[in-house]
């Protein structure tokens, strides 16, 4: 449809009438425009950390000072690394590469050869300049969220073969596998999301979960709004780990897949295949079709905590620390959750 306004000259109380009509036919488009973005700003969710002082990590760049190794001395310069890289270094040669770094130099050197042309590439090589701010933002959140856990002091970049580990902690240190930048759908935002959720791991690593379908749902749906929470600016498609047709159909479908779990009396499972069935990681649902993510307990979850939260007011940018601690059974109990 085309809309022409009138021209100045020939404006005439015929073209008057005309302008009222056309006023009042678009007015209600333009109100609920306005409607829709006025509520879209006041849900937008804040930033916590918005105007604060953020300290960036310290930054080390172990791939640098691996790729600039004497071949012709390789024992010598694994040597120095060792020095300079005391914890990293040992954990990379043993755990990444596996392999013995005083007598498989021959190997190292073979890793050498094979990764230097990622090295060079400027993807890898500028991925820390580029990803800086964000991440720093990212981890500032995680710390802000969770105040009591040990932050590391150092993110050391590495590289190692693809099929490697590309996110690694250690006791003083958070490892950053540059190899990452070598996937088809590498994006930046990838290696700020997978170093918050390796850290999430490893501080949800002692909580024990409470047995049955239900709480094992509410569990992850934890998880999953601590992630929404830090994980900023991000798409959804990379911090559900679903489609965004995917997405949409568990947005649509919420209450189907509920009346299937209460008229199935899923709840309360604690069968392993129904375990793997609604928590297990797979491309489609065997259950409830083709157009439905193999996890979809997770979405479930997640709209139970959500629900819990909203009646926490006052813990809004509260630390989540309590959040994680509440048991899976007062949350459930806390909302009447029924989509």
């Amino acid at each position: 449809m085309q809309i022409f306004m009138p021209q100045r000259s020939g404006f005439n109380r015929n073209n008057l009438a005309f302008f009222v009509f056309l006023i009042m036919r678009i007015l209600p488009f333009w109100l609920v425009i306005s409607i829709s973005l006025l509520f879209a700003c006041r849900s937008k969710q804040n930033d916590p950390i918005e105007g604060q002082s953020i300290q960036p990590i310290k930054v080390k760049r172990f791939d640098a000072a691996f790729f600039a190794l004497d071949t012709n001395d390789i024992r010598k310069g694994v040597e120095k690394l060792t020095i300079n890289y005391p914890d990293f270094s040992k954990d990379y040669f043993t755990k990444i590469l596996q392999l013995d770094p005083s007598k498989d130099t021959q190997e190292i050197k073979n890793y050498f050869k094979e990764l230097l042309p990622l090295f060079k590439k400027p993807i890898s090589a500028n991925a820390p300049d580029i990803i800086h701010a964000e991440l720093n933002k990212t981890l500032a959140r995680f710390h802000f969220y969770f105040p009591t856990y040990k932050m590391p002091d150092e993110l050391i970049y590495y590289i190692s073969p693809v099929s490697s580990a590309f996110n690694v902690i250690g006791g003083h240190y958070i490892g950053v596998g540059l190899q990452i930048t070598d996937y088809k759908n590498y994006s930046p935002n990838q290696i700020p999301f997978y170093c918050v959720q390796n850290l999430l791991d490893d501080y949800l690593f002692n909580h024990n979960t409470e047995p049955s379908l239900l709480y094992q749902m509410i569990d992850a749906g934890k998880r999953q709004y601590i992630l929404e929470n830090i994980c900023l600016h991000m798409p959804d498609t990379l911090v559900w780990n679903y489609s965004s047709k995917q997405l949409k159909a568990l947005q649509e479908q919420e209450s189907e897949i509920w009346q299937y779990l209460l008229d199935q009396h899923l709840l309360l499972s604690k069968e392993r295949i129904d375990y793997l069935n609604f928590m297990g990681e797979a491309e489609h649902n065997s259950l409830l079709g083709a157009s439905l993510p193999g996890n979809i307990g997770k979405y479930i979850g997640y709209r139970i905590v959500s629900a819990y939260m909203k009646k926490q007011a006052n813990e809004k940018f509260a630390n989540l620390e309590k959040l994680v601690a509440t048991p899976a059974s007062i949350i459930y109990a806390g909302v009447n959750y029924h989509p």
